[in-house]
């Protein structure tokens, strides 16, 4: 799909330019049409994705496996106001007895060796019995794979310290700075866990495979800047790489009341997001670094959205999610006890049988009607391919104040100008969507080559945006 964007330099609102993007191929292009960069010769010859369709084209796996992902159990020793796993059904869970029929079943039905073996739970480390004679094994077997996980810090003690370094284990902490009490409890309130992480942060970083720090946004922990200011102030360095970094997404009634809820507040958060990405207050967010990229990469050279994966990468064939049980699931934070809204069960076949697995849990953007007509569907990607309904539209919701400053702020690095008004050749784009940050319809729309936008209210695009 096609969009016209009215932009405006920021140091000069009277300055008005129409772009063009085309979300299907991701191309920028000028007013009079021609591509603001160089296409790429090859950006027609892609290999179309899976597109997942719930039970009419589930996903399947095979048997070689690039990501390995192992779901300890969902138990945790917090319980998270927006944890996406909140209220997921627990399964039965055995603990280190199942261990050898795990290996067993992983040495018999996988073949080759996975390049990543991720360690989920709950909180991982609430199964550290069982995961040390797990990791024992894997790591006999799979002599070169990199292994993760992802904890709440609370666990970690100078011996567990001992025993991630000791395996090489890659550790992202979840903490979201100013924000975490929002979230839930914060262990650096307890001096001795505060040691421990701390300790845990500089023997990694000293190996040469730094900690990151995951730390979610949302309608009260709005400011990325805000968050590494605090994280970088209590890890005491100031280059700390901050993972995760997105809006969070909408699986259950606590996300919702912590998502940005009155247009007030999606607009608050989009500005406050775009200032920070002009004046790289957010530098020490991987995402931010990541997306600027992709999308400066895509707007110039091209991408065709028609080969693009879900954002997670649980609809590739090579990405594999087990329980110990031997379970294959939807993805690591659902449980074989579980279902989609779509009423599928997560739990998706058997690894003693991966080729009778079907994931009927999930749909690919592109089997939503929504995702045509979204112009940040090349960086958002459908976000979570198993929500439906209420659930899915309120993610859409939080996804797109997620992703549009991006995208303006990648318009602008490459034009010098500032898309304030986005209208689709379809009339499918919802008003508040053309409108991303709050200046409303321009007064002349068939005279947007010159002349002066009406922003309302006195507002300055200058103004609203640099303060």
């Amino acid at each position: 799909m096609k969009f016209r964007l009215t932009c405006v330099r920021l140091d000069s609102p009277e300055d008005v330019k129409a772009f063009y993007y085309d979300n299907q191929t991701g191309l920028l292009h000028d007013g009079r049409g021609d591509a603001i960069g160089e296409p790429r010769p090859s950006l027609l010859s892609y290999t179309p994705s899976f597109k997942a369709n719930a039970a009419q084209n589930p996903i399947r796996k095979h048997d070689s496996p690039r990501v390995l992902k192992i779901q300890m159990g969902l138990s945790c020793n917090y319980s998270c106001d927006y944890c996406l796993q909140k209220y997921v059904p627990h399964a039965d869970e055995a603990g280190a007895r199942l261990v050898p029929g795990f290996i067993e079943a992983i040495k018999t039905h996988l073949k080759g060796e996975p390049e990543n073996i991720q360690l989920w739970g709950g909180e991982p480390l609430v199964y550290i019995r069982t995961l040390k004679p797990l990791v024992a094994e894997l790591k006999r077997l799979y002599l070169n794979a990199k292994f993760t996980m992802i904890t709440n810090g609370s666990l970690l003690t100078r011996g567990i310290n001992d025993w991630i370094m000791d395996n090489n284990i890659g550790v992202s902490m979840s903490h979201d700075g100013p924000g975490q009490k929002y979230r839930g409890p914060d262990p650096f309130d307890d001096p001795e866990k505060a040691d421990a992480i701390l300790d845990l942060y500089r023997r990694k970083k000293a190996a040469g495979d730094p900690m990151s720090v995951g730390a979610m946004i949302h309608a009260q922990n709005p400011d990325r800047a805000a968050v590494a200011a605090w994280l970088r102030e209590k890890f005491h360095d100031a280059e700390i790489n901050i993972g995760e970094g997105s809006v969070i997404q909408v699986y259950d009634e606590g996300a919702k009341q912590n998502s940005p809820k009155a247009r007030s507040d999606h607009l608050q958060l989009r500005e406050t997001s775009f200032r920070n990405i002009r004046h790289r207050a957010d530098r020490n967010f991987s995402v931010s670094g990541l997306r600027m990229h992709e999308w400066l990469d895509t707007m110039q050279h091209g991408r065709i959205l028609d080969g693009l994966g879900m954002s997670c990468g649980m609809d590739e064939a090579d990405t594999l999610t087990v329980d110990l049980m031997g379970n294959v699931l939807t993805c690591q934070n659902t449980s074989a006890a579980s279902r989609a809204p779509n009423a599928e069960p997560h739990r998706a076949g058997s690894i003693k049988n991966l080729h009778a697995v079907e994931v009927k849990t999930s749909v690919h953007f592109m089997n939503r009607d929504r995702c045509h007509g979204c112009p940040v569907v090349q960086s958002c990607r459908g976000g979570c391919m198993f929500l439906t309904g209420d659930l899915f539209d309120a993610s859409c919701d939080n996804a797109f104040t997620d992703h549009v400053p991006y995208f303006a702020a990648a318009v602008e690095a490459l034009t010098g100008y500032v898309p304030v008004y986005i209208e689709d050749d379809a009339g499918r784009l919802p008003d508040e969507r053309k409108d991303p940050f709050g200046y409303g319809k321009p007064a002349a729309p068939g005279k947007l080559e010159a002349g002066i936008i009406d922003f309302g209210a006195g507002a300055s695009a200058k103004r609203r945006f640099s303060r």
